[in-house]
């Protein structure tokens, strides 16, 4: 059966067909392979394109099975691809793979698409469960509108047929309702329809193929829910949501041509919406038509589809577009010809200031004329003296407000998260604090009805406006009343969650100099005043860990105030004469929001005003809750037209995120929160690198361990700030701190001060790369005793593998050969130094170690030959002591052998040698596949060879059933290096796989000490290799 919705509209050839439903049985796999390329070029990911492209060879070669392992491979490298998802449930289905329901259920519940749900329905059905094929069928008939091509109204009637079902049920973006199943049948039980409880008389009906369409028209937008029963038992999917199923996304902007946006219909992707545009002359309506094929839309299955205006078609003045239903798009409403009136306006001003004959204006009478351009730029950052303000009334500082403050909270969509925002405010009612909730025209009845059930019990102003105006014009109604009643007032989102003390702690920071004119707390999502991490984004925290850092903010950092270049729209503490002087929000330009209030911080910056961060304050944010999917389109949009009023603003911007001057007050809370976590515990320093690895594995596992023995595991790693400074970082396993930050150079004593206030018990030296010597120096002087622990060959080889030319292992020769190595290859180390002098180095820093730690005795034995030191062996982990060998078959004649091999390959680990076995394999056609759990340093010429498959990067917690998933007949270890421990062979182990290595390093002593694998010359050519692994016939031989 092919599910292929058509849609109201021609689609781009070979492209719209990807992002629907294609057949997946006999030919329907040709076609996925015809389409396979043309995936690959919606991809931005360079490696997930060569793997699809190789899976669409492979599919035209009739190897589906590898064509799966390339995509798997392709999802890895770009997990967040819907279209790789797509593909992959695809090709298990056709492979008759009951996991095929996997990705098609991520689809669905991730994008709530109908075909993903469709299609997902089709494997519940093929796969036994129609019962679960009908609940997911419902649920999408419920809230899309349905696919009503043949074979999805064949799929439609065998889930009924298999499920006693009477009917199915469905809503058109045409206003159509759609009825199927037996239920349209002469002499089918009565059908009864239900808009928002009131029956409907259902008079005109057109029957189709398999179904009938009742044309219900705006009665049926303008519902909230319809029901549909046949002899009172409901159809799968009543009760239908209009609202939900003719929800609209759009955006628009002025271009260099005119105006250019896109609209799509979530609920039904299919279909090209219309545009519509008001005008003088009556209502402009065009389609968009062509889909928008970006990566981040593919990656999200977002259908946005692109319309354009010129100038020439456009009606004069301010314009508002909407969608098909209505709805205003993003970015609307909009002055297209803003930027020629504005020009125009000053051109003409200067005209009359310099004429060409007559009488100049003075200029009062210029300055005076009252036009004023819509776009006309002030600089972002100050060049000189900061103006003087106009007001000769300001508070002195200390001064308290007497003014009431005045609580305004936009309210546009997100039911829950409002209603807890306002109950938090009330929780926090101070007695001089109005509460002001704006509804902008919300498309959610309920929440409308709980604002209004709400404001009737609590003391709280309420207004519900009729037409949607924005964010900016919105918030400029309470302003204004603001400025009308003399109160000071706070712009608060309603998906925030605001702290004891919050009003008190923003007025303090706001009063605390006469020239602050705003204010603007911490939260979890507030761009320049984000905490934890102010480059990222944070977990949103519940509401007892926000009231818990409010208290630590107020405790750490008292009323303590950073200027910072502009406030934040979340929450914005505005003073009263701030607002006289600066005006309101320009909501002609920024549509329905974002910029807008940076704009006011400029405009008031250019009057003397100050904006601080109030850094005792801290409230939750969920961010986003108003703008769905249009956010980054309008984001982009209304940066460019901040720039452009505010020319350098990015660049001020940046330069104070460069500047840090908050860090102080964010680590200031992360130190805080971290004694708290260690109480009277005492405390143990581990020191590492930040490169990633088995380094890393053991530092956190020793770090775990230190902590289920009671004391607190401290991390110290090395890093760069914003500017490109050295620092160091301290971590600990168990809680984020990313402030705990320290300069390298500019403050050694701040660490080792914050480090001795831990309360150190003990240190574990487990690599210095990264770090400054002074750092480590500075480590070794704390006082409590230190222990070396052995990773690799740092500490005396600069290239630190003791690898020479071609990856492989030196042979550990004298150290004027090693000086050569280093000049003509280079040093591994991130600093100059010879071989000699780091040995020096080194030595001084083993001689007063309280232990060296080896993993095994043969790194012991290297360490013992460079230094007057005895390493302790202890193994990182206990070995497989009682692994008992497993049979491996021996390859009958032609039988492909699987080899597994893991771990980040590169080519100390073996890159080159892999290669060139693959290669081999490839040109003499020699039956050998090697699987790859994990990545190398170049995945595309091992694919190439047609002889490797690649899972890509894994958790370590998946890595060995990863390992079982292969079916590998044994593992192969290539590393050329004496490794000191590996972790990868661990896990081969665990996964049940003999393994096969060279033998040098941890790998060989491990595999003669207890069996599970077969050791190789370290110099074995490539042929004699694939020959060994071809003939291993146990755990502990290989045939000849």
């Amino acid at each position: 059966m092919s599910i292929v919705p058509k849609g109201d509209g021609a689609a781009p050839p070979g492209v719209e067909t990807l992002l629907t439903v294609w057949a997946v049985r006999d030919g329907g796999m040709a076609f996925l392979a015809s389409q396979a390329d043309a995936l690959a070029r919606l991809e931005a990911n360079g490696r997930a394109v060569d793997a699809v492209r190789m899976a669409a060879v492979a599919l035209r070669d009739g190897q589906a099975e590898h064509a799966l392992s390339h995509l798997l491979y392709a999802q890895r490298q770009a997990p967040s691809s819907s279209l790789i998802t797509l593909l992959i449930g695809d090709l298990r289905l056709h492979l008759g793979h009951a996991d095929a329901a996997e990705p098609f259920d991520l689809l669905a519940r991730r994008s709530d698409w109908n075909a993903a749900w469709y299609r997902l329905a089709q494997t519940r059905l093929r796969f036994g469960r129609p019962d679960l094929a009908a609940v997911e069928i419902h649920e999408t008939l419920s809230r899309n509108a349905p696919l009503l091509d043949r074979p999805a109204v064949a799929l439609l009637d065998e889930i009924l047929r298999a499920t006693g079902a009477r009917g199915w049920c469905g809503l058109t973006n045409g206003g159509d309702l759609i009825v199927g199943g037996p239920v349209t049948r002469c002499g089918a039980p009565t059908l009864r329809v239900m808009l928002d409880g009131k029956p409907l008389r259902l008079t005109a009906r057109l029957r189709d193929q398999g179904f009938i369409r009742f044309p219900l028209g705006k009665a049926g937008f303008a519902a909230q829910s319809i029901e549909v029963t046949a002899s009172g038992v409901p159809l799968l999917g009543s009760r239908l949501k209009p609202q939900s199923i003719i929800r609209c996304e759009g955006f628009v902007e002025r271009v260099e041509t005119g105006i250019a946006g896109w609209c799509w219909l979530p609920g039904e992707p299919t279909v090209q919406p219309l545009v519509r545009l008001p005008g003088p002359a009556g209502e402009i309506t065009l389609a968009a038509k062509d889909l928008i094929l970006t990566p981040a839309n593919t990656e999200r299955l977002i259908w946005q589809r692109r319309f354009t205006l010129p100038f020439a078609a456009l009606p004069p003045g301010r314009i508002a577009l909407a969608g098909p239903h209505g709805r205003p798009l993003y970015g609307s409403p909009l002055w297209p010809s803003g930027g020629i009136d504005s020009g125009m306006a000053a051109a003409q001003r200067l005209r009359r200031r310099f004429p060409a004959s007559g009488e100049a204006l003075t200029e009062g009478e210029a300055g005076a004329e009252g036009e004023i351009a819509a776009e006309i730029s002030i600089p972002a950052v100050h060049r000189g003296r900061r103006p003087e303000t106009p007001s000769q009334n300001r508070p002195a500082p200390g001064m308290p407000a007497s003014r009431q403050v005045l609580i305004a909270i936009p309210v546009y969509r997100g039911l829950r998260t409002t209603i807890d925002c306002i109950r938090s405010v009330l929780a926090h009612r101070g007695p001089d604090e109005v509460i002001l909730v704006i509804s902008d025209a919300s498309p959610e009845p309920a929440l409308v009805e709980a604002l209004r059930a709400l404001a009737g019990k609590e003391d709280i102003l309420l207004r519900v406006e009729p037409v949607n105006r924005g964010f900016p014009g919105t918030v400029n109604l309470a302003m204004r009343q603001a400025a009308a009643a003399g109160q000071d007032i706070i712009l608060l989102n309603s998906d925030t969650l605001v702290t004891a003390g919050w009003v008190a702690g923003l007025r303090d920071a706001t009063y605390g100099a006469p020239d602050i004119g705003t204010a603007t707390p911490f939260s979890n999502a507030a761009t320049i005043l984000s905490y934890p991490d102010s480059q990222r984004a944070n977990a949103i925290p519940t509401e007892e860990e926000i009231d818990e850092l409010a208290g630590l903010f107020a405790a750490q950092n008292g009323g303590a105030t950073v200027e910072i270049p502009t406030g934040h729209g979340f929450c914005l503490y505005i003073r009263h004469d701030c607002l006289i002087e600066t005006g309101v929000l320009r909501d002609d330009v920024f549509a329905q929001g974002y910029g807008e209030e940076n704009d006011f911080c400029m405009r008031a910056r250019h009057l003397g005003w100050r904006h601080v961060a109030a850094t005792g304050c801290y409230i939750g944010h969920l961010e986003g809750q108003s703008f769905a999917a249009a956010k980054d389109s309008l984001v982009r949009r209304n940066l460019v037209m901040l720039n452009t009023l505010h020319p350098g603003y990015d660049g001020l911007i940046a330069d104070w995120l460069k500047a840090d001057p908050l860090s102080e007050q964010r680590r200031a809370v992360d130190s805080a929160r971290l004694h708290r976590l260690q109480g009277d515990r005492a405390a143990i320093l581990f020191v590492t690198h930040n490169r990633e690895g088995g380094v890393q594995r053991h530092v956190l596992m020793r770090a775990r361990q230190a902590e289920e023995e009671g004391f607190l595991a401290l991390i110290l790693k090395p890093g760069r700030d914003r500017a490109g400074a050295a620092l160091c970082r301290i971590e600990t396993p168990s809680l984020a701190l990313p402030n705990l930050t320290f300069a390298a150079f500019a403050a050694p004593s701040l660490l080792a001060d914050f480090l001795a206030s831990c309360r150190l018990d003990s240190i574990e030296l487990h690599h210095f790369i990264g770090h400054e010597p002074a750092t480590i120096a500075m480590v070794m002087a704390l006082g409590p005793p230190f222990d070396l622990h052995l990773h690799d060959y740092a500490w005396f080889c600069p290239r630190i593998t003791l690898t020479a030319q071609g990856n492989h292992y030196c042979g550990e020769p004298d150290l004027a050969t090693c000086d050569t190595c280093v000049r003509d290859r280079g040093s591994a180390l991130d600093r100059d130094i010879t071989p000699a002098a780091l040995i020096d180095w080194s030595r001084a820093i083993f001689t007063r170690a309280r232990v060296v730690i080896a993993p095994t005795a043969d790194t012991a034995a290297r360490f013992q030959r460079r230094f007057p030191v005895k390493p302790q062996v202890l193994p990182w982990e206990r070995d497989l002591a009682h692994l008992h060998d497993r049979p491996v078959a021996r390859c009958a004649p032609g039988k492909i052998r699987k080899v597994c091999v893991a771990g980040a390959i590169g080519y100390e680990k073996g890159y080159q040698i892999l290669l060139d076995c693959a290669r081999l394999a490839q040109a003499e056609d020699l039956p050998i596949l090697f699987q790859i759990v994990g990545f190398t340093c170049d995945d595309a010429r091992l694919l190439e060879t047609g002889r490797v498959t690649i899972t890509g990067r894994y958790e370590e917690n998946e890595a060995v059933a990863l390992m079982q998933a292969q079916q590998s007949d044994l593992a192969f270890l290539p590393a050329l290096w004496p490794e000191t421990w590996s972790y990868v062979l661990s896990q081969l182990w665990q996964a049940g796989l003999p393994v096969v290595a060279f033998d040098i390093g941890a790998p060989a002593e491990r595999i003669r000490q207890h069996g599970g694998g077969v050791l190789l010359p370290l110099s074995l050519p490539p042929k004699r290799i694939i020959h060994a692994l071809r003939n291993v016939v146990s755990s502990t031989q290989a045939a000849a």
